[in-house]
């Protein structure tokens, strides 16, 4: 919980000094995450697309998805506890 924590605050701190590009790329998304979590994540609206053009990239904001999955392993961490594991 705490590392998730941790991650989440770095990709914040080195996003805003220019140290790490914002965006990904939906491919780099769904390999950093996972092709089904991203997709569902997008579907269910927590998750914004971003298309500057028709036919322009997919990208996807890296702070988004980093907060998205803090907050999914949160909660997966929590319905643990809940029982008993």
């Amino acid at each position: 919980m705490l590392q998730g924590a941790a991650e989440l605050g770095g990709i914040v701190a080195l996003t805003e000094v220019g140290q790490l590009r914002p965006y990904l790329s939906k491919a780099e998304a769904y390999r950093k995450y996972g092709r089904g979590v991203v997709d569902n994540w997008i579907a269910e609206g927590v998750i914004t697309e971003k298309q500057d053009t028709p036919n322009s990239k997919v990208r996807l904001c890296r702070k988004q998805l980093a907060s998205v999955a803090a907050s999914q392993n949160l909660v997966q961490y929590i319905a643990s506890t809940k029982n008993g594991h």
